[in-house]
C-alpha cells in the first residue's frame, strides 16, 4: 500500500524524466530556496508569484531602448538569452537567442559563425565542428527541450 507522500514522490520522479542529475538537483535546490520562506500549508498561488518576482527577474538584462534579455540556459563557457525588442511586437519576429560569453555582457546572436569567433577555447573547438556537421546552433532535445549545443558543451572538460 503507497502512502500519500510516496504517490507524490512517484508524480514529481515522471518529470525529471530526461533530465540529468545535476539538471534536478538545481531545480530541487531552487524549491528548497523558495519554500524557505514560506509558512504550511503551501500556497501554490502565493509560491508562483514569488518565483515570478524573484527569480525571473534576477535572470534579465535590461537594454536602454533595445529590448529585453532574458536568461534562457547556460553552462560553463556561455550564456544563451532570449531577446525581445522593445520596438517591435512578438508578433512580428521569432524569439531571437542570443549568447554572451561568461564574463561579458556583450551578446552575440546565435549563430555558427558567431559562435565559431567567439568560444575560441581549444578543448571547444573539435566539439563545435562536430556539432555543426550535423545540427545547427538552435537545435533541441526532443525531450527536455534543451538547447543540444547546451548540452555538448556541458560535456566538455575545461581542463583539457
Amino acid at each position: 500500500m503507497h502512502t500519500h507522500q510516496d504517490r507524490i514522490i512517484k508524480q514529481l520522479i515522471a518529470h525529471f524524466d530526461g533530465l540529468s542529475k545535476l539538471e534536478v538537483c538545481d531545480l530541487l535546490s531552487v524549491l528548497e530556496t523558495l519554500l524557505l520562506h514560506h509558512p504550511s500549508p503551501i500556497a501554490a498561488n502565493k509560491l508562483l508569484q514569488d518565483y515570478e518576482q524573484h527569480i525571473v527577474q534576477k535572470r534579465s538584462i535590461q537594454k536602454t531602448g533595445k529590448g529585453t534579455y532574458y536568461l534562457y540556459d547556460r553552462c560553463l563557457y556561455l550564456k544563451v538569452y532570449k531577446y525581445h525588442s522593445a520596438r517591435i511586437p512578438n508578433i512580428f519576429y521569432r524569439n531571437t537567442l542570443c549568447f554572451s560569453l561568461p564574463n561579458t555582457k556583450q551578446c552575440y546572436r546565435l549563430t555558427k559563425q558567431n559562435l565559431r569567433k567567439h568560444l575560441t577555447h581549444p578543448a571547444i573547438q573539435p566539439a563545435l565542428t562536430a556539432f555543426f556537421a550535423k545540427h545547427k546552433p538552435t537545435a533541441r532535445n526532443p525531450i527536455t527541450k534543451r538547447l543540444l549545443l547546451m548540452e555538448v558543451l556541458d560535456t566538455i572538460d575545461p581542463t583539457k
